[in-house]
């Protein structure tokens, strides 16, 4: 796994992290 493609992989997980926060 290159640190672009895990550095992206994080940036997706946060953006739905913060998305379901903002549903609840």
């Amino acid at each position: 796994i290159s640190p672009a493609t895990s550095a992206q992989a994080l940036f997706g997980f946060r953006q739905a992290e913060q998305a379901m926060w903002l549903i609840k």
